[in-house]
């Protein structure tokens, strides 16, 4: 492939910052299909337009790599001790 001109350049940078913005708020809301298909995009970009040989990329791709192994829907926490504590409470003060 053809090295990339310096706008080309510039766009690819661009397009992958958008990517990962796109992930990190698709990992805020907890929308792990979002997230795991943005991070997916990123690392295409990363292989397609700038040198996977460099150690930059290999880092930035070792990165998402991990990245998209996450769980970004981890289990809710159990509420229940404390909802009955304030249940008791609230049934005192009646």
């Amino acid at each position: 492939r053809e090295p990339l001109s310096p706008a080309e350049r510039l766009l690819a940078r661009r397009e992958l910052a958008h990517e990962l913005e796109l992930a990190r708020v698709a990992a805020l809301r907890a929308q792990g299909e979002a997230f795991r298909s943005t991070l997916e995009g990123a690392v295409a970009l990363l292989q397609r337009d700038f040198a996977a040989d460099t150690p930059e990329v290999e880092g930035a791709l070792d990165l998402l790599g991990g990245m998209l192994e996450l769980t970004l829907s981890p289990e809710p926490p159990d509420i229940s001790r404390s909802l009955a504590l304030l249940r008791s409470l609230d049934s005192r003060s009646n």
